[in-house]
């Protein structure tokens, strides 16, 4: 799953933002 930070408006996505942001993988 690589989408950018900001793309989709559901908040998996920011979540997962702030996880690649502190250097967590999301697969």
């Amino acid at each position: 799953m690589d989408r950018v930070c900001g793309l989709d408006v559901h908040k998996d996505s920011v979540f997962m933002c702030i996880l690649t942001a502190n250097g967590e993988k999301i697969e």
